[in-house]
């Protein structure tokens, strides 16, 4: 008996199960789509204090600030991502935060 061509035409022991679900692979998409949201908004917010428009940076900072706890919690109990994106969005976190400070400490007053 022939073995029965499976995922792109190999045999079944060639295939390799996926390391995570379809559901995991767009969680972790929609994480990491967040997560280059917030590094685009302190770019933003940056612009913002090089140009003297400090009240608007400042609503940029608090948009981050939210963004930014708010994935915080969907890590506290990261059900559908996988490790590495959950390795991943903390450390970009942190990175976001060590830039949230640069660019509170530069604002005036």
């Amino acid at each position: 008996m022939a073995k029965q061509p499976t995922r792109q035409g190999r045999p079944p022991s060639e295939v390799r199960p996926l390391p995570y679900n379809d559901g995991q692979m767009s969680a972790d998409k929609s994480l990491k789509a967040r997560m280059m949201t917030g590094y685009a908004l302190c770019a933003i917010a940056e612009s913002q204090i090089h140009a003297g428009e400090l009240e608007r940076a400042l609503k940029s900072i608090r948009a981050i600030r939210e963004m930014v706890a708010e994935m915080n919690s969907l890590l506290d109990e990261p059900r559908e991502y996988s490790l590495s994106a959950i390795r991943e969005a903390k450390d970009t976190l942190a990175d976001l935060e060590t830039r949230l400070q640069a660019a509170e400490a530069a604002i005036p007053g």
